[in-house]
């Protein structure tokens, strides 16, 4: 991912705009990028008839039994629905084509949404600095 992560404005009003620092709540920059994590969210691509739905799940088996993760991201949780329709998993990384690699390679038979999260002690911490924010405007 990119150096600009999560960085905000100094001095907005200042006439410093355009000049940008890391949050104090931010995560350490690895491999030139800021670590970020993110649930990925996938369910099967469907529609088809049954037959055909059958098969598309057995290449799905197929492809992923020739699948491994990114290198540099770190999968901490990897979870599958209990209705069998789709999965989850909580992943972290630097790498933003590494981990777009990764879903083309079985985007023809799952539908991805990802989410960027936070840790919820650094969520806070931010909630906090927004509120703090939105009490200065007068």
């Amino acid at each position: 991912m990119s150096d600009l992560g999560v960085f905000r404005p100094i001095d907005r009003l200042g006439g410093k705009r355009g000049i940008c620092r890391p949050s104090a709540t931010d995560r350490p920059l690895i491999k030139g990028g800021l670590v970020m994590k993110f649930v990925v969210a996938w369910k099967v691509r469907s529609g088809g008839s049954a037959a055909e739905n059958e098969a598309s799940a057995a290449r799905i088996l197929e492809a992923y039994s020739k699948w491994t993760p990114p290198a540099d991201a770190t999968f901490h949780q990897f979870l599958v629905r209990g209705d069998g329709e789709g999965g989850f998993a909580v992943v972290e990384g630097d790498d933003q084509a590494a981990m777009a690699l990764s879903i083309f390679k079985l985007s023809p038979y799952l539908e991805y949404a990802i989410y960027p999260v936070l840790d919820i002690e650094q969520a806070i911490g931010l909630y906090a600095e927004a509120i703090e924010f939105r009490n200065s405007i007068t």
